[in-house]
């Protein structure tokens, strides 16, 4: 549709069904969004993916080709700070945003998107990691999906009660000083896919580990590093706002 520009998909290392495409979107703020669409030959539905922290719409070609054999489009989308959306800092390896609720701008673009791009219902939608606690707080407040489906959901982060205390109060206290666009403590421009393979705390499949690898090699706009203290922060507070619904 004219309304919304061509983006880049890099389908050469997504591996995902041939028929593809992606656009930009704006949120209501301002912030430039990418959003990747992968077409069924005989589409009977669509499943909207919701990625983790520091993934991409390219990193879901092979779950999109799987679920293409049963019928499903599939749409995909960098949230902000992520893959070939805006980058939020001058540092584009840190992973920042303001707070959690601006995921959901992202989304809410997509949706607009979806309506006026006339992608085939019912619609479905599968949130991982990060992805799942935007799910969780969209599906709270909206009816667009028949069903939803969870993947590793961040509702919760583990951390001992005294090291929790502690994440609040530097979170707050560098939000004060200005301090929070820092990387997180222990968190570096080294991402994920950064640490060799027996070490990863990320998967256990080499071959996906190698699939990741390729995809950041190629294509280096693709990679984040690690999050933020804001980042932390207001995933702290999303998720345990999230624990009281």
């Amino acid at each position: 549709m004219k309304n919304f520009k061509p983006a880049q998909l890099f389908n050469d290392v997504s591996q995902g069904p041939q028929d593809c495409s992606a656009y930009w979107v704006i949120a209501q703020d301002g912030v430039k969004i990418r959003v990747g669409l992968w077409k069924a030959k005989v589409p009977t539905g669509t499943i909207f993916i919701c990625p983790g922290y520091s993934e991409y719409i390219e990193k879901y070609g092979k779950t999109a080709k799987l679920f293409s054999h049963y019928g499903y489009n599939c749409v995909a989308l960098d949230w902000r700070g992520h893959g070939l959306s805006d980058r939020l800092t001058p540092n584009p390896l840190l992973g920042y945003v303001e707070t959690f609720s601006d995921y959901l701008k992202d989304f809410d673009a997509i949706i607009d998107w979806a309506i006026k791009f006339d992608i085939p219902k019912p619609w479905f939608v599968l949130g991982h990691s990060m992805g799942g606690t935007i799910m969780l707080r969209h599906l709270y407040k909206n009816r667009h999906f028949k069903a939803a489906a969870f993947s590793c959901p961040m509702w919760g982060i583990k951390l001992n009660p005294a090291l929790r205390i502690f994440a609040y109060i530097y979170g707050n206290l560098a939000r004060i000083l200005k301090m929070d666009k820092n990387f997180a403590p222990t968190r570096s421009e080294k991402g994920y896919i950064d640490e060799h393979f027996d070490k990863n705390a990320l998967t256990n499949d080499p071959e996906m580990w190698q699939y990741l690898r390729e995809q950041v090699a190629r294509y280096p706009a693709l990679k984040l590093g690690g999050p933020s203290v804001r980042w932390v922060n207001s995933a702290l507070q999303e998720t345990y706002m999230l624990s009281k619904l």
